[in-house]
């Protein structure tokens, strides 16, 4: 068991996404996100989508890479096995948060721009 979060992002709008795994992290998952983001936009508005997908994995996972169960990184894939019903992708080229279906991470159910979600 743990509580976990999953998080997506996209470079750009036709790359594959980079999701990020967060064992202990599904109840503050929309809080580290927007924490992450916060650092991330100065890169995010100088249209770096690759230096602000860094930050923002960096911010995100924090002190949990020596964890066997703090966090992983996967790419592709519409399946993700967290804890919640949906889970949030950032579109860096876009400068959108999507939250999408946990069950199928292609069916989205409603986006708001980066600024409306910080």
């Amino acid at each position: 068991m743990g509580d976990r979060a999953v998080v997506g992002i996209k470079e750009r709008t036709d790359a594959p996404t980079l999701y990020v795994y967060l064992h202990w992290a599904g109840s503050v998952q929309d809080e580290l996100l927007a924490n992450a983001l916060e650092k991330a936009m100065p890169r995010i508005l100088m249209k770096d989508g690759a230096y602000a997908q860094r930050i923002i994995v960096s911010q995100m996972v924090g002190d949990q890479w020596d964890s066997e169960l703090g966090a992983g990184l996967y790419v592709g894939g519409t399946w993700h096995g967290g804890d919640y019903d949906t889970l949030k992708v950032v579109d860096i080229e876009r400068q959108v948060v999507m939250t999408c279906a946990m069950s199928d991470s292609d069916d989205v159910r409603y986006e708001v721009d980066i600024e409306t979600f910080l």
